[in-house]
């Protein structure tokens, strides 16, 4: 039994390879990271991102093959470090404080790459 706490959120299948997964998340501003994402079969993806100005990255879908997330890939895990060892692994602050994100991607013509709660209105 695992006691690691995962975020679960979805975005869809129609993500434009030219644009990315955001992460609302609250992050410290300007701070370079390392993500992994794992797929169903425990492939890894590790890549370098910087936050922006709100603490949110985003992560480029170039950066996984073309198809990469669709809706038979089953469920992805998403780990954010400070370091590129992977030895320091973040709490990611969204609604509560996580230690990973589980990132289903589903079919249809829903139009969502974001992962984590709206930004509050002005």
């Amino acid at each position: 039994m695992s006691c690691t706490t995962c975020f679960t959120d979805w975005i869809c299948k129609c993500v434009p390879y030219n644009d990315f997964i955001l992460l609302r998340s609250l992050l410290d501003p300007a701070t370079e990271y390392t993500y992994r994402l794992r797929d169903k079969f425990d492939a890894e993806y590790i890549g370098q991102v910087t936050s922006d100005e709100n603490g949110h990255l985003e992560i480029p879908i170039s950066d996984f093959p073309d198809g990469f997330f669709n809706e038979y890939a089953g469920n992805f895990t998403l780990e954010i470090y400070t370091d590129a060892d992977l030895c320091n692994r973040v709490q990611i602050p969204l609604v509560s404080s996580y230690e990973c994100v589980t990132i289903e991607v589903r079919g249809g013509n829903n139009e969502k790459n974001t992962i984590g709660c709206a930004a509050p209105t002005p």
